[in-house]
């Protein structure tokens, strides 16, 4: 999934709001341990809800409103401890909150990792449509425009996505 990134547990979503990092001294550890940045979450509730910000300074993101690739991680390194659903809100110290959902398959040979969330466009977008059709793609629905209004996170994101990655 990418450089590796160096996850950083804090206990709720008050100190994650205000933490700061000095972005030029996480650039040059993250250059010399080899590392893409620094991902700071919260710990799952009951029902796998956490709060997380991505600080990427080596590739010139100071924080990331959305990183799937950080959720990943995350949702492989939760699935050996047996939490195998979370929706991760980001986003929200920037003004533009989003959730991306993560759930997970464990076996002793790999962890799958199913990701998916929702997006708002201001602008017209099309979706590639699967080569067979949603449905042929394990999808019953096919992909359902947002009818919120901008700048709402989806309390419920889709946990099923028509896509996933493995390592």
């Amino acid at each position: 999934m990418g450089r590796p990134r160096i996850l950083v547990p804090v206990s709720s979503r008050s100190p994650l709001a205000t933490r700061a990092p000095d972005l030029e001294r996480l650039r040059a550890a993250c250059d010399r341990l080899g590392m893409l940045g620094c991902y700071v979450h919260t710990t799952p509730t009951s029902t796998g809800r956490i709060a997380a910000r991505m600080f990427a300074p080596s590739i010139r993101v100071a924080e990331d409103i959305a990183n799937a690739n950080s959720t990943a991680c995350l949702a492989a390194h939760f699935a050996g401890r047996g939490i195998t659903s979370i929706a991760v809100d980001m986003g929200d110290s920037l003004g533009n909150p989003a959730t991306i959902a993560a759930t997970t398959q464990h076996a002793p040979s790999a962890t799958t990792v199913h990701l998916g969330g929702a997006a708002e466009g201001t602008y017209g977008f099309r979706l590639p449509q699967p080569r067979n059709g949603w449905r042929a793609a394990g999808r019953t629905d096919p992909v359902e425009p947002i009818c919120e209004p901008a700048m709402k996170r989806n309390p419920d994101p889709d946990p099923f996505p028509p896509w996933s990655v493995s390592r």
